[in-house]
């Protein structure tokens, strides 16, 4: 296992079948895994929300503290709002009524965000809702000092950008615009440690930028 602050895995929403993504979750706090980034959710599911409260505890101090760190992929702003508000509150009381969380923890998650870390995505090479960064991540680094406000939040969420950034002078234009980081993805399919072919990554390397176009997808099912 790598170091704790180092490791992470992706959790993707999964409409299709909820019940996977809640045993996904669930195999997530068994193996100790404490971040995680979430990916295309239009809401707050169950599954999110157990794997938040899941890492909430009290220090020595009386200070809580969140073991479960959520990075939260998004690209719409009313999502961004979600992820940067308290777990809802319906779905905190039917965990507790399952005893799935402690009568602390549904204490504890009303005074914290689900994410402190919001991802705005803007156009990509994977799922994307065709965003623009220059719209989407100025709007969004305005929704914290609201939210913070509301909440009483003692610390600002951190807002970063991925979606296009395949080059250093675009990942120095996303520091420009006050990105707090970035976040690659389709570009990492040239390198060594990616499972690519190296017959797709040698084509991947010789096509120019507009010699791509956009595909469909679904969703496919895995049981473990």
């Amino acid at each position: 296992m790598l170091p704790i602050k180092a490791y992470g895995m992706n959790l993707i929403c999964n409409l299709m079948d909820p019940a996977v993504e809640m045993q996904t979750v669930e195999l997530y706090v068994e193996k100790g895994i404490k971040r995680i980034e979430a990916s295309a959710f239009m809401q707050i599911s169950p599954a999110l929300v157990l794997y938040r409260l899941k890492g909430l505890r009290k220090s020595a101090d009386g200070h809580i503290e969140c073991d479960h760190k959520i990075m939260a992929k998004l690209s719409r702003p009313e999502v961004a709002e979600a992820f940067m508000s308290p777990a809802p509150e319906q779905i905190v009381t039917k965990l507790l009524a399952e005893k799935r969380i402690t009568d602390e923890q549904a204490q504890m998650a009303k005074t914290i965000p689900m994410s402190e870390d919001i991802c705005v995505e803007a156009d990509s090479g994977g799922h994307t809702d065709q965003g623009r960064a220059l719209v989407l991540l100025p709007f969004i680094q305005n929704l914290p000092k609201e939210i913070m406000s509301k909440y009483n939040y003692k610390r600002k969420p951190r807002i970063g950008l991925a979606g296009g950034i395949g080059t250093p002078q675009a990942a120095a234009a996303a520091f420009g615009m006050g990105a707090d980081f970035i976040l690659t993805g389709s570009i990492n399919q040239c390198t060594v440690e990616a499972g690519m072919s190296d017959e797709v990554k040698d084509l991947l390397q010789t096509i120019n930028i507009q010699d791509t176009d956009y595909a469909g997808g679904r969703y496919v099912r895995a049981r473990r």
